[in-house]
């Protein structure tokens, strides 16, 4: 195949549109676009698939042109994110990004908790992390001492020594990972020791101190990383 400027733009349309086809069809978009973006992805793949189709027909006729240096560069910047995403695929954040935390965003927390609280089924991170300053918010939830809480998330601050308490985290995106903010709650694991962005799976009752709630673990077990890491703000 010649490689000229017809036949380069054509192949980064298609490997672009081959790209959001495997996002689609493997349902690794769930690890880079929110619930509210997840449309780009099956728009990108027909879209951008049909621009390929359209590119080749309308420029049939059209003889082959050596390309400029600024069109490699342009063609280098458009294949430049794929290889990124081929390189970190299944990657997602973990204990080190987590440092960031949701109050130093800028965010407030109870009006997020409130408003993901809406149509919960049960209470997660926010809700936790949120109600522990804002005993209006426990009141609403029906938030208490002893309540059942159960957790899937990653290990972001490891006890100091077995027995003691450890964060347990998960990250919550709205648009794309990009703008993904860390929640962590603490948990009591009596004699147990984990690592930094171990997953684990919590099952325990809330105890409160100071201005936080605390999950009392009844049962801790080590699992895989979910397919979706992410929690979103619109679920």
């Amino acid at each position: 195949m010649r490689l000229d400027a017809r036949t380069l733009r054509t192949l980064a349309l298609a490997v672009w549109a081959l790209l959001f086809l495997w996002l689609w069809a493997s349902g690794e978009s769930v690890r880079y676009l929110g619930p509210r973006t997840q449309w780009v992805v099956p728009v990108g793949a027909i879209g951008l698939g049909l621009a390929a189709i359209g590119y080749v027909h309308a420029t049939r006729r059209e003889g082959g042109s050596a390309l400029s240096a600024i069109e490699w560069l342009g063609i280098a910047g458009l294949l430049l994110p794929i290889v990124a995403a081929a390189t970190l695929g299944g990657a997602q954040l973990g204990s080190l990004a987590a440092s960031n935390k949701l109050n130093a965003r800028g965010v407030d927390p109870t009006a997020l908790a409130r408003l993901a609280s809406r149509d919960a089924r049960e209470i997660g991170f926010l809700q936790l992390d949120a109600a522990g300053r804002d005993a209006g918010l426990s009141n609403e939830l029906g938030i208490h001492p002893g309540t059942p809480v159960h957790l899937v998330g990653f290990v972001s601050s490891p006890p100091g020594r077995p027995g003691a308490r450890f964060e347990l985290s998960r990250f919550y995106i709205t648009c794309c990972v990009a703008d993904a903010v860390p929640v962590g709650v603490f948990v009591a694991a009596p004699d147990k020791r984990f690592t930094k962005d171990e997953w684990l799976d919590v099952t325990g009752t809330l105890t409160h101190s100071k201005q936080e709630w605390i999950v009392r673990a009844a049962r801790v077990e080590r699992v895989d990383a979910p397919s979706d890491p992410y929690l979103s703000f619109a679920a």
